[in-house]
C-alpha cells in the first residue's frame, strides 16, 4: 500500500526527459529534509568539503559531488553520511553497483532508518524489489512518519504497476500529489 496521497498517477513514455529520477530525489529529500549524523563532529577540512559535495549535488553536478563525498570518505572514513549521500550521487549517474556498495556500508557503520532507506531504494535500482519492499517495511514499522521511506514504498509500488502494465523500456509512474499531501 502507498501512504502518500496522489491525485493522479500517469505512465509516462520512457524517452521522455527527466531530469533527475524520482528514487534520487527521495535521497535529495532525506539528504536536506533531515538531521542525522552531525556535521559538526568532522574534522574542519572534511566538514567543508561536504558542503561542496552537498552544493554540487543539489546543483546536479554529480561528477564534483561524487568526487567531494569521496574526498570526505578519505578524511572521514566512518561518517555514514557522507557514504549515504555518494549513494544517490551514484544512483543518478547509474553507478548502481557502486551506490549498493556505499549504502551497505553506510548501514554497516550506522543502521539507522535513513540508511536503511538508501539502500532500499538503491536495491529498487539493482531489480531487488522484494528485499527493498522488506527494508522499507521494516523502517515505516519503526517510523511510519518518514516521508522518504513513504515515498520509496510509492516508489517500489509504481514499479510493481509498471511489470504488471507491461510497460517495457523504464518506463515510469509519476506520483502527482495530492490535495492533502502525505499523511
Amino acid at each position: 500500500r502507498c501512504e502518500i496521497e496522489v491525485a493522479a498517477v500517469l505512465v509516462v513514455s520512457p524517452d521522455r526527459h527527466r531530469e533527475r529520477p524520482m528514487s534520487a530525489l527521495i535521497l535529495l529529500l532525506a539528504a536536506t529534509a533531515f538531521a542525522d549524523t552531525p556535521v559538526d563532529t568532522l574534522p574542519e577540512p572534511a566538514r567543508e568539503q561536504f558542503g561542496v559535495a552537498e552544493a554540487a549535488w543539489s546543483k546536479g553536478e554529480l561528477e564534483a559531488a561524487d568526487a567531494a563525498f569521496g574526498e570526505v570518505i578519505e578524511a572521514a572514513p566512518t561518517f555514514d553520511r557522507a557514504y549515504r549521500r555518494r549513494c544517490g550521487v551514484r544512483l543518478e549517474l547509474a553507478r548502481v553497483d557502486e551506490a549498493l556498495t556505499d549504502c551497505e556500508k553506510a548501514v554497516t557503520l550506522v543502521g539507522g532508518f535513513e540508511n536503511h532507506t538508501a539502500l532500499a531504494i538503491a536495491m529498487l535500482h539493482d531489480e531487488r524489489p522484494k528485499e527493498a519492499r522488506e527494508l522499507i517495511d521494516e523502517v515505516l514499522a519503526d517510523q511510519p512518519e518518514y516521508l522518504p521511506a513513504q515515498v520509496a514504498r510509492c516508489v517500489w509500488a509504481s514499479q510493481v504497476v509498471i511489470r504488471r502494465l507491461g510497460v517495457e523500456d523504464g518506463g515510469h509512474l509519476l506520483l502527482v500529489p495530492g490535495a492533502h499531501g502525505a499523511h
